[in-house]
């Protein structure tokens, strides 16, 4: 295999969009493989949607088989500008530009993409995480409440299990019953945001990805 039609290939088996459809079929339909593949894979994925997780393990294995069987021919996926560019159109690959690693000559807006979904990633998981106990915590307090306002405590919510009042109800403003919108819906909001910019950025460097391979 030569490493140009690696680097320009393997974009397709790291695609969601290529895995659910089975794009290997669609691209190569003469191959009896890739028919049974595809019709394994579909019976597969639909019972995987509708009864268990489990079954996904399965369609992974077979498109592994047909990641190796495309390792060890001659076929030409991806024999197009436009065929590369619509396998670039996948979350997995845009994750961590992923097309962008696999070029010999990388460009700049790989690591632009790569970072802004890194910094955005740690975001969402530690609001995620931490945003119920906070809510939980200091919730009843009013919005626009600073760090020097939290003198009184935290909410009976968090506290105990009994729900018990605490000396923050005592407080003017404060409803120690009824919790305030979400803390960090403006940080997700402005994080959704980077997120949509690197987005752009990806989509508007395919053109210069087909050009380097």
């Amino acid at each position: 295999m030569s490493d140009s039609r690696f680097r320009r290939d393997l974009v397709l088996f790291t695609s969601e969009v290529a895995f659910l459809l089975h794009a290997p079929y669609w691209l190569d339909p003469t191959s009896k493989v890739e028919l049974g593949l595809l019709v394994a894979r579909t019976a597969l994925n639909a019972a995987a949607f509708l009864f268990t997780g489990w079954l996904w393990f399965g369609s992974v294995a077979l498109w592994a088989v047909s990641l190796l069987r495309w390792k060890f021919s001659d076929a030409n996926l991806l024999d197009s500008g436009l065929k590369y560019g619509l396998a670039n159109i996948s979350l997995v690959n845009f994750s961590i530009d992923i097309p962008g690693l696999l070029l010999k000559n990388r460009i700049w807006t790989t690591w632009v993409v790569i970072a802004i979904n890194l910094f955005a990633g740690i975001v969402f998981v530690f609001c995620a995480f931490a945003e119920e106990p906070i809510q939980k915590a200091w919730g009843c307090y009013p919005p626009g409440s600073t760090a020097y306002d939290l003198v009184y405590g935290v909410c009976p919510e968090f506290k105990s299990d009994d729900g018990l009042p605490t000396p923050v109800c005592d407080q003017r403003g404060v409803f120690c019953y009824q919790t305030h919108p979400k803390p960090f819906n403006t940080t997700v909001a402005i994080t959704g945001q980077v997120v949509a910019a690197g987005a752009a950025i990806y989509v508007l460097s395919i053109k210069n990805k087909i050009m380097r391979l």
